[in-house]
């Protein structure tokens, strides 16, 4: 049985919390907690009806024999002077709501365990869009969005008295066609996993914090679409796309703005290591941005009477150096494959050679670097 937690928006009937962790555990996974983001409303309904009354949870681990089953947490949203949200429909009050589940959802994705993200809030839709949303922003590999679906649909209300198949107190389900009601056992429950497009990957971590900056971010990702270009900026010594960027040190900067160079004006867009010609106008250049003295500088820029073999020896760590920062800034970004530079072996035996070259020629770069294009053409 694997273990997963799970994320809910619960409405006016908690009941369906019940029938999740049932349905999950018939699927073969176990939920380890519930974690409830609760309103004024729903947290009444929740005390009466699922953790009293009929204790519809106590029946549910007897019923499965497993007596830690499913643990309700509860998250109240609660406002700035301690009172409790009594809804969603005012819009200071469903910024808190939406920012509480936020900050749980990040909270809990703190864990590799998977996390459900599930569609319980009944007639609430902006409860579902809310929680739709937060998955799409967060979602990791392992996550899941999931509908619950009762046949007859009419299981669902609360006076039905129905938590899940087998339960021990009685249910009354009555579907339109049906000439008298049935219990428990005639439901059908279905659980869906529900596919929507995963923006995670598009977001620079930053944009995590809270709900209000990772839409805008999202929002913004979606804008850049199949537009999205690398841009190149050698004063800030950035490589960003969208919303997500890497930032490089100076030394990194000059292999990987001599990269951007040969893109731009050589049809290959190869740069060999030793290709002192554009190296040394890139660096250049870059000590004038910067503001530094070459003596600031790695000794493999230095284009003097420094022997060969030594130069090479200095480039070497930092061009893997960039390989492995550009990537890491990347992680999980779609991205990625567009802004890490690709190594390029030509040649045999003891005449191979090294080369490098970004892999996009759709780049666009700082007036600093366009000037060298000129240049270099």
């Amino acid at each position: 049985m694997s273990p997963c937690r799970v994320l809910a928006l619960p409405g006016g009937n908690p009941a369906p919390l019940v029938t999740l962790a049932w349905a999950l555990h018939r699927d073969g996974m176990r939920v380890e907690a519930v974690h409830a983001v609760l309103y004024a409303s729903a947290r009444r309904w929740l005390h009466e009806e699922l953790l009293g009354g009929a204790r519809p949870l106590e029946q549910l681990r007897a019923a499965l024999a497993d007596p830690t089953l499913a643990p309700v947490v509860e998250h109240p949203a609660l406002r700035a002077d301690g009172t409790l949200v009594e809804e969603d429909a005012l819009a200071d009050d469903g910024d808190t709501y939406r920012e509480t589940a936020w900050r749980v959802a990040r909270q809990l994705q703190a864990d590799p365990t998977p996390l459900v993200f599930a569609l319980v809030s009944g007639r609430r839709r902006s409860l579902v869009a809310d929680l739709v949303v937060a998955f799409q922003l967060l979602a990791r590999p392992q996550d899941r969005l999931v509908e619950l679906r009762l046949s007859p649909h009419e299981a669902i209300e609360p006076a039905t008295g129905f938590y899940f198949p087998g339960q021990a107190t009685p249910a009354r389900v009555q579907r339109y066609d049906w000439p008298t009601p049935a219990g428990a056992e005639a439901v059908r429950v279905e659980l869906v996993d529900l596919r929507v497009p995963r923006l995670r990957g598009l977001l620079p971590p930053s944009a995590l914090s809270s709900h209000a900056e990772a839409l805008a971010a999202g929002e913004a990702a979606i804008a850049a679409g199949g537009h999205a270009v690398p841009r190149v900026d050698l004063r800030a010594r950035t490589v960003a796309v969208g919303q997500a960027a890497a930032a490089l040190s100076p030394d990194q900067m000059v292999w990987y703005a001599a990269l951007a160079v040969a893109r731009r004006t050589r049809p290959d867009g190869l740069l060999a290591p030793d290709d002192d010609a554009l190296l040394a106008r890139v660096y250049a250049a870059g000590l004038r941005a910067w503001f530094r003295e070459p003596q600031e500088m790695s000794g493999g820029w230095t284009f003097g009477p420094l022997a060969h073999a030594n130069r090479m020896a200095m480039r070497g760590p930092i061009r893997s150096r960039v390989r492995k920062d550009v990537a890491a800034a990347y992680a999980g970004h779609p991205w990625q494959r567009m802004v890490v530079p690709e190594v390029r072996r030509l040649g045999t035996g003891a005449s191979v050679r090294t080369l490098e070259c970004l892999p996009t020629p759709e780049i666009a770069l700082c007036p600093l670097l366009d000037a060298l294009c000129t240049d270099d053409r």
